[in-house]
């Protein structure tokens, strides 16, 4: 990858990174699933977030549903509601 980057935003401890368009649904450890809107990526806007008991390790996105894996051997399916 040539050029220069620039940090824009750290997300930490961040397990895994799932895309759906513009949208980024992060496996946030501790901090359970995070989820930002990168529309305009200088400013990316954390449109919400779902706490898990264990960390979340992974996460995948098909349509409205989300699946997180969590550090205790768990699954989490959550179908998105959009208002």
């Amino acid at each position: 990858m040539a050029g220069a980057w620039q940090v824009i935003r750290r997300w930490r401890p961040a397990q895994r990174v799932a895309l759906q368009g513009r949208v980024a649904y992060v496996a946030d450890g501790a901090s359970g699933l995070t989820v930002v809107d990168l529309n305009s990526p200088r400013q990316p806007v954390t449109l919400g977030s779902y706490p898990t008991a264990s960390a979340a390790r992974d996460v995948a996105v098909a349509d409205s549903l989300v699946l997180i894996a969590v550090a205790n051997a768990d699954a989490i399916l959550l179908r998105e509601s959009r208002k």
